[in-house]
Parts: structure tokens; sequence; C-alpha cells
């Protein structure tokens, strides 16, 4: 730990707001890079099959990209190739329509960033972190609040951060990855990664999983580019102890759903749920239940991202240690309706995308 405590001071020391702003920079520009290169390197394959690429003014591009304002401090992370296909495409009229949406986008996320600062103005959700000795003086009702409320303002706070940016580079034509998804209404790994950072999950996904991976690869080669994934997100965040702790979670979260799914797609299990004449409506109380404890988890593992090493082993102690069983049984009822919650939210969802024949 000490020696990267060590690496990471060396690569930059982020004491005050400016360099900390430095920081940030850095990695998202760090991450452009990246897409650039591979894109390159896959172009450089195809070419190798016979394709042609453009070649001319590709530092210009790259300049272009990795400093394009809107996204420059806070993301979304876009790939090279969407940016480049939406920089070079030509130029089309405006309509009142699209325009107002424009309007409406900014607006929209404007207010949100005015809530966002009343929020801290008069509730000090995200200054309690920083006052450990006060967190842990809290009744455990009050502690599961605090931590629900953390988790909400933190989701809040990133739709702005994405939203703002996205508003302004839609003026311009550009498409950026979705919207963060409210995480209350999320109760699996994968779809926490795939639906509140788009842009980071799909350059996991195409750079580092995939190619590690590739098509039907076997579980020890899973196994591995997940965790290439995530050991690249942990240096990507910061090496702290606490990023450690919460991208294991994360990695071992990831692991046991997909576990899980693979059991329920076997024979054995169809033969098993044919035999206890299980109906649909139990076997989704069964996943409910299941996915309950690696939703307390995850939710666990989000406090050291967010609130630091300290706040995170108050909410262990105070959630799974002190008074066992009686808190985390309490707490397991309760994600276990959110789980029955979060699916509903999918199914509408679902049916939302039919297409209607009337």
């Amino acid at each position: 730990m000490q020696c990267t405590e060590k690496f990471k001071n060396y690569l930059v020391v982020s004491d005050t707001p400016e360099e900390f702003a430095l920081a940030v920079v850095i990695n998202w520009t760090n991450c452009r890079c990246i897409s650039f290169c591979m894109i390159k390197c896959d172009e450089k394959e195809k070419e190798q099959d016979g394709e042609n690429h453009d070649k001319s003014n590709e530092l210009l591009y790259l300049l272009a990209f990795c400093l394009y304002f809107p996204f420059l401090f806070s993301g979304p992370l876009v790939m090279y190739d969407d940016f480049l296909r939406d920089m070079s495409r030509s130029l089309y009229s405006w309509s009142l329509q699209w325009f107002l949406g424009c309007i409406l986008l900014v607006v929209r996320y404007s207010l949100w960033f005015l809530f966002n600062d009343f929020v801290l103005h008069y509730f000090y959700v995200s200054a309690l972190h920083y006052q450990p000795h006060l967190v842990a003086q809290l009744p455990l009702w009050s502690l599961c609040g605090l931590g629900f409320a953390m988790s909400q303002f933190f989701m809040m706070k990133y739709t702005v951060l994405y939203g703002l940016p996205t508003a302004v580079a839609r003026f311009e034509g550009f498409k950026t990855p979705p919207r963060p998804k409210c995480i209350a209404r999320i109760h699996l790994y994968s779809d926490m990664w795939k639906y509140f950072d788009n842009g980071l999950y799909t350059f996991l996904k195409r750079f580092i999983y995939v190619p590690l991976v590739g098509s039907g690869g076997a579980i020890s080669s899973k196994l591995f580019g997940g965790a290439a994934s995530f050991a690249f997100v942990y240096i990507w965040h910061g090496m702290s102890n606490n990023i450690l702790i919460w991208t294991m979670f994360n990695f071992l979260g990831v692991t046991l759903e997909n576990t899980f799914v693979a059991f329920a797609g076997s024979w054995f299990y169809s033969d098993l749920k044919r035999w206890l004449a299980i109906r649909s409506n139990a076997s989704r109380q069964l996943k409910a239940f299941v996915t309950a404890p690696l939703l307390i988890m995850s939710a666990i593992s989000n406090f050291y991202f967010i609130c630091g090493g300290d706040v995170g082993d108050i909410f262990v102690r105070r959630i799974i240690l002190e008074g066992w069983p009686f808190p985390i049984l309490f707490i397991w009822t309760v994600f276990f309706s959110m789980c029955h919650v979060s699916e509903e939210v999918k199914s509408w969802e679902r049916r939302k995308m039919i297409p209607k024949n009337y």
C-alpha cells in the first residue's frame, strides 16, 4: 500500500482544487488517447486486409478529440470513431423543434444544478463524510438514510456533470452516451456499470474485456478479462485503499452475478424448477432473494468509493457486525423489496420498447 501511495503521489499530487482539476483532465485525456490508439490499431489490421483509411490530419483530429471543451473536464467519455463520425458529418439545417429540444436540455440540467446547490446548502450529506466521528454517532435509521442520500446525491451530481456537456455538444451535432440512470432502481452490478456511466462501460468492454476474452471465451478468460477491467478502473480512479476495496467488491459482485445467471440458464436449474413446480412469480422472488445480498454489497462498496475508507468501515461495522443478525436481516428485507421494484421497472421499460400494433 505504501508503494501504491508513493506511485500515486509521484503521478500527481492533488492537494488544491486546481491540481485536482488537472488530475481529472489528465485521466480523461488518457482514456481518449487509449481510445484513439486502439481504434488506429484496428484500422491498421483492416489495412492489411485491403481496407484503406484516410491518415491525413490525424494529429489535428486527435487534438480536437482530446481538447473538445464540453467534454474536457467532466466527460462523458466518447469513443474516437464516434466523435470523428459526428465531426465529419455534413452540416444540416436547424429545425425549430430540434433547437427547442436543445434549449430544454440546457434548462433541464441547469435546474438540476440549482437543485444540487440547494441540497448542498441545507443538507450536509457530502460534508458529513469528512467527519467520521459524527457519522459513527448516528442511529442506525439515520445512518441508512445518510447512505441512501449520499448515493442519490452522487447520482444527481453526475447527472449534471454529464448532462450539461451533453446538452452543449448536441448543439454541434455530437451524440453522447445516455445519461446516468437512477441508482435507486438498479439492483444488478452489471446494470450499474452499464447504465450509470455508459461511456466508461463501453470503453472497458471494447478495449479491455473483449480483446482479452473474445467471443464465447472460456470461464478462465472471462475472469481474467473482468479482473483486468477492474484493475484498470482501480488505477484510473486513483489507487487508494478505498478504491481498491470498491473495485474488489465490484469484481466479486459481477462474478457472483454471472455465476448465478449461468446457473439459472442450465438444464439442472430448469429440471429443478420443473421438479419443484416453481412458477414464474416464485422464480422472480427467488432471484430477488438471491440478488438482495449482492445489492447490499453494492451499496456498501459504493460507500467506500463515495465516502472513503473510514466512513465505509463505519457502515460495515454498524450494519453487519454490531447487533448481528437483526440489522442485516431487516436491511435484507428492504433490499429484497427494492429488487422487486427494480425488476418491475425493467419489465415496464421492455414493454415500452415493444411496438404497438394498433
